[in-house]
C-alpha cells in the first residue's frame, strides 16, 4: 500500500479518457465555488482547463486515428494485398497501444 499519492496516480493510470474528462468536469464544479478572488482557485481552474483541453485534442486524435486506420484497411483489402493489409495490421496495432499508454 503506497502513499495516498501513488493510489491516486495509479486510479488516474487505469482511467479511461471519458472518465477523467468528467472527473476533471466535477473537479471544476467544486474549484469554481470557491472565492473568485482566491490566486488557488484561479491557478487551479487554469490547470484544470489545461488538462480538459488536452484530453478533448487527444480524444479527437484517437477519433480521427481510428477513421484513417479504417479507410486504410478498406483501401488495402480492396486492393486485394493480403501481405500488405498484415503488415498494416501489425503496425496500427502496435500504434494504438502505444497512444492508449500516453492517455492522460
Amino acid at each position: 500500500m503506497g502513499t495516498r499519492g501513488n493510489r491516486v496516480g495509479e486510479r488516474w493510470n487505469e482511467m479511461g479518457c471519458e472518465e477523467k474528462s468528467s472527473v476533471i468536469q466535477e473537479e471544476i464544479k467544486r474549484v469554481c465555488k470557491l472565492p473568485s478572488n482566491s490566486v488557488y482557485a484561479v491557478h487551479r481552474l487554469k490547470v484544470l482547463s489545461k488538462i480538459n483541453e488536452l484530453l478533448s485534442a487527444q480524444n479527437i486524435v484517437a477519433r480521427e486515428g481510428v477513421r484513417v486506420a479504417l479507410h486504410t484497411a478498406l483501401s488495402v483489402k480492396l486492393i486485394g494485398s493480403s501481405m500488405a493489409f498484415y503488415e498494416w495490421q501489425s503496425k496500427t496495432t502496435n500504434y494504438f497501444l502505444k497512444k492508449l499508454d500516453v492517455c492522460l
